[in-house]
């Protein structure tokens, strides 16, 4: 839809940006030698990465998940009351599956 492009553009960013994370890792691996000081930071890292690796794979399934939803024109409707979510509130969270009133009304009951 015409109208999420800025949306989409913000959600490939945000998918390049975690493939660079994990090319990033991946080269590291690769680059594995050294004493056993760089054996030690490496495993470390290791252990670090696999738990971002989590969070990655979260998150590039999220961002599929509503790419998905824009190609097939069901992005930006409130899971709630199924009215329409306000662009700017999908700009600067493209995640959002409340529009605002449902989303206040959510936390209000949280609290």
């Amino acid at each position: 839809m015409e109208k999420y492009i800025k949306v989409k553009e913000i959600l490939l960013a945000k998918k390049e940006a975690v493939a660079s994370r994990i090319r990033a890792r991946l080269e590291a691996e690769t680059e594995c030698g050294g004493d056993e000081a760089d054996k030690v930071r490496l495993d470390a890292e290791n252990k670090l990465a696999d738990s971002l690796s989590a969070k990655d794979i979260d998150m590039v399934l999220k961002i599929d998940r509503c790419l998905g939803k824009i190609a097939v024109n069901s992005y930006g409707t409130c899971e709630e009351c199924e009215e329409d979510i306000a662009v700017k509130r999908l700009e600067a969270n493209p995640f959002a599956i409340l529009c605002i009133s449902c989303a206040s009304a959510e936390e209000m009951v949280r609290t």
